[in-house]
């Protein structure tokens, strides 16, 4: 009979599916054909051409190869797999960790575990190559009722969404809300926020304090306006001097192309210290004018125009009370 593997296992992490794909190019080297078989029926949506453990006829594969993620006696009880239907295989557990002593349960021939009682093991990801790519932070407002029936930030959301998503890239979450994950880490604070940017290729928002932290922190920033016909975001934009800010409806595939190759840019790089040195002027403006306005006399606090004479509301009540005229 000719070999011919099946390759099970949870695959539900991005180390799994690494683990996986060593298993895989061993295989391919050795010009073993085989199957993939995820437990779950979501993981099999994402893996193409995988099939389901539980639905296979066992008698087409002569070896059964049971990879990463923990292991243990129960995965026969919720019927993720069944191990007696491949008694005739040779059964194969590679990067496992075993959850029972190996003296109490082990149905494999060959057990090349990641940990166990007996041994502990390096993962088996570290065998795969991984290319890093550029990481793209996203940092977005779902709502802002003071806008009303402008508000197209569910709009702007699904751009930013789409860019990222036929891309590839890496994407970090960054919320500029105070009250962000307070509870388990803590407020957010502005030193968090800028240093999380500062360590993204590029961010997508559209918050106005997303493009303004973008430009402190020295990062490109793609900033779409989520309200119809523009708002604080486009205003930002122009104050500052940063042009690759766009109304979302606006906001074209051919566009973001361009956007996107000229943020990667030394232009790119030039145009934000020109940002910098824009910013600062009006900046020193506004605090003298402050300034100056704190150093006016205080008015003198007039009485509310249907308030008597306090000396003669006085007087009234002295009468009333005393007799006294």
């Amino acid at each position: 009979m000719v070999k011919k593997a099946l390759l099970t296992g949870y695959f539900l992490t991005v180390g799994d599916f690494e683990c996986l794909r060593v298993v895989c190019n061993w295989l391919d080297q050795l010009n073993i054909p085989y199957d993939i078989a995820p437990y779950s029926a979501r993981i099999r949506q994402l893996i193409k051409g995988s099939v389901n453990p539980l639905a296979v006829d066992e008698h087409n594969y002569t070896h059964l190869i049971v990879i990463c993620g923990p292991c243990f006696k129960d995965l026969i009880k919720w019927q993720l797999l069944n191990f007696e239907k491949f008694q005739h295989c040779i059964r194969i557990g590679i990067n496992l960790t075993m959850i029972a002593p190996l003296e109490e349960w082990n149905p494999f021939d060959i057990l090349l575990e990641r940990d166990s009682h007996r041994i502990n093991n390096p993962d088996l990801s570290f065998l795969e190559s991984t290319t890093t790519i550029p990481v793209i932070g996203r940092c977005i407002i779902r709502g802002q009722v003071e806008y009303g029936q402008r508000q197209q930030l569910d709009l702007s959301i699904r751009v930013i969404n789409d860019f990222i998503s036929n891309r590839g890239y890496g994407v970090i979450d960054i919320d500029t809300e105070l009250c962000y994950n307070a509870e388990e880490t803590g407020p957010q604070t502005p030193s968090r926020v800028l240093s999380v940017i500062k360590r993204m290729d590029l961010l997508l928002t559209n918050r106005l304090h997303g493009l303004v932290f973008a430009i402190k922190a020295g990062i490109p920033v793609i900033a779409l306006d989520g309200i119809k016909g523009g708002d604080k975001v486009t205003a930002q934009a122009r104050a500052i001097g940063w042009p690759m800010c766009r109304l979302a409806e606006e906001a074209t595939p051919e566009w973001l192309d361009f956007a996107e190759k000229w943020c990667f840019s030394d232009e790119a790089k030039k145009t934000i210290l020109s940002c910098r040195n824009r910013i600062l002027p009006p900046l020193l403006t506004i605090e003298h004018d402050f300034c100056s306005a704190m150093a006016k006399n205080i008015k003198p606090s007039p009485l509310p125009p249907n308030a008597m004479n306090v000396k003669h509301r006085f007087g009234w009540l002295s009468s009333r009370l005393f007799g006294k005229k």
